[in-house]
């Protein structure tokens, strides 16, 4: 009988006990930190800051509470990391991004804050940051998912004076209910990107808006695509344990009215409908080329009797306002054409803007130019 009690007893203490593998909620707590460092004084990078400052917007319209940093210091990255550990133990998803020059060393990946003084290889482990700190940050706190994006394999700036002739970052393992993705295969580098992001976290970003993507087909589709336009020389590659699973943005789900047989009182689930894209909506354009970078910004869309769009824009600081017309939506994407009506040359934009909801009442945006460049991104709430 003592046998019996105790197996009982160990039995639903495994049940009650917390685990990685738990479905999550619809509430569930997301926690971000973001770094993107391009000003560096030995092989500086245009792209890191853009990047991360898109990673933030987006993360925060999914519902995740971000801390970024631009450009920072030894000191400021162990901080925040440690920071960013702590609150991981009140559980839900964790996502660490960085962007800017990443080493290896002896099959370890370092991050390389803006600060360092890297003479020689011996360096890396004082000057650097270990990604291993992160990793192990996540592992301590037991939350239930973790994600950690690497978009650092560009070329070493210190390659000349170190002895390995080794490339890009090693892979390494993820621990338990973690991913860790980078933006090219291990021992490889990536490209920088010559527009308004660089091209493999260009191509997250767009992933990510995609309402109910599971979370290994947001990188599946990363990975074809930045393939595709490299020719294969840049492939992305994940090293993941994940037990759990997780969307970026989650679908928008509407119960069925009162009689329906799939809603209250039948005999079915509710249905799913086709969000809209109507109503009013506020937010901050991000402009990386653009003297202050960011812009606040207005819309109003209306939906026309025929399903399309139609869209009301301002933009306040600038003094200029105009319209938004759709031309097409396929897969979850909306395609606008934008006409400025009012304000000063410098806001004329005859491109395209592409819509797309996150599920979080909020919306994301890119422009392009006409010559099909992102010139600009946003993540818009909705007020109404």
């Amino acid at each position: 009988m003592a046998r019996v009690l105790t197996l009982a007893i160990a039995l639903l203490a495994l049940v009650a006990a917390p685990s990685r593998a738990q479905a999550p909620s619809t509430d569930e707590k997301r926690t971000a930190l973001v770094i993107g460092n391009g000003a560096y004084q030995n092989g500086p990078l245009r792209n890191p800051v853009r990047d991360a400052r898109g990673m933030a917007a987006a993360l925060r319209g999914q519902g995740f509470e971000v801390t970024l940093l631009e450009n920072a210091g030894q000191k400021e990255t162990r901080r925040a990391i440690n920071e960013f550990g702590k609150k991981l133990r009140e559980g839900g998803v964790g996502l660490f991004y960085y962007a800017g020059h990443g080493l290896q060393v002896s099959g370890r990946n370092y991050l390389v804050p803006v600060d360092a003084a890297i003479d020689e290889e011996s360096e890396v482990e004082i000057e650097a940051v270990d990604v291993g700190s992160v990793l192990s940050r996540m592992d301590i706190a037991r939350n239930r998912l973790n994600l950690v994006i690497l978009d650092a394999c560009r070329d070493n700036p210190y390659a000349r004076s170190f002895r390995s002739p080794v490339r890009g970052l090693a892979s390494i393992d993820a621990p338990s209910g973690t991913l860790i993705a980078y933006a090219t295969a291990p021992g490889r580098v990536a490209r920088d990107g010559s527009g308004a992001n660089g091209l493999y976290t260009g191509e997250l970003l767009r992933a990510m808006g995609v309402p109910g993507l599971r979370i290994e087909d947001v990188f599946k589709r990363v990975r074809q695509s930045v393939q595709q336009q490299t020719g294969g020389e840049q492939v992305p590659w994940e090293s993941s344990s994940l037990v759990g699973d997780f969307v970026f943005s989650r679908p928008v789900a509407v119960a069925a009215p009162l009689g329906d047989p799939r809603g209250p009182g039948g005999t079915g689930a509710a249905r799913s409908v086709a969000p809209t894209l109507a109503g009013s909506w506020r937010g901050d354009m991000i402009q990386p080329n653009s003297p202050k970078g960011s812009y606040p910004m207005i819309m109003t869309v209306t939906e026309l009797g025929d399903g399309n769009y139609r869209g009301a824009v301002d933009y306040p600081s600038l003094g200029c306002s105009g319209w938004l017309t759709s031309v097409e939506h396929k897969g979850g994407v909306y395609r606008f054409k934008e006409r400025i009506e009012r304000g000063p040359e410098v806001c004329v934009n005859g491109g395209t803007v592409e819509m797309r909801l996150t599920g979080h009442g909020s919306i994301q945006l890119d422009w392009y130019f006409p010559e099909g460049r992102l010139g600009a991104t946003s993540v818009l709430r909705r007020t109404d």
